[in-house]
């Protein structure tokens, strides 16, 4: 006795095999049409595929030889760069304090001041230092505690401005 799953495959096919003579020969030459038909389009999806496979490969290969080629330059030109992408950052942060700083004196200036003209000055002139701060503080790039120095004196100026009559 075969063994349960030959049997149930030749069951299978013994099955096929009555439906297929039960069909006529017209069904059964559709039958034949109709899966040359489905093998042709597979053969044209699988090419259409392989194609676009072919050129993803390519522009990975592509994609790779630019990337080291950058990287070989970039490589290249860190050690002296780096040197000014610090020095710029030590900077932006200075400017960045040193506005914070001035539009505060400016603020405080304007608060103590009794001559109208004089007040009006110092707050305009402490609204531009922290228009400009605020502008240039993406630039910076600060770090996480420099962040934290400049938002609390921006903070402070931001509620001086608003006491002086400045809409922010």
């Amino acid at each position: 006795m075969p063994p349960p799953a030959l049997a149930l495959a030749s069951g299978l096919c013994h099955h096929s095999r009555m439906a297929r003579e039960k069909q006529s020969t017209p069904q059964r030459r559709q039958s034949g049409l109709e899966a040359a038909e489905s093998g042709r389009n597979l053969r044209q999806h699988q090419e259409k595929s392989q194609v676009v496979a072919d050129r993803a490969r390519q522009q990975v290969t592509e994609a790779q030889k630019y990337q080291a080629d950058h990287k070989d330059f970039f490589s290249r030109t860190t050690g002296p760069l780096a040197k000014e992408a610090a020095e710029f950052h030590v900077a932006a942060i200075r400017f960045l304090n040193t506005e914070a700083d001035v539009g505060l004196n400016f603020a405080h200036l304007a608060a103590e001041s009794h001559d109208a003209k004089k007040r009006a000055r110092n707050r305009r002139h402490a609204r531009e230092a922290y228009d400009s701060a605020l502008k240039r503080l993406d630039r910076a790039a600060p770090t996480e505690e420099e962040l934290k120095v400049v938002q609390q004196k921006m903070a402070t100026l931001r509620e001086l401005l608003r006491s002086l009559g400045e809409r922010l």
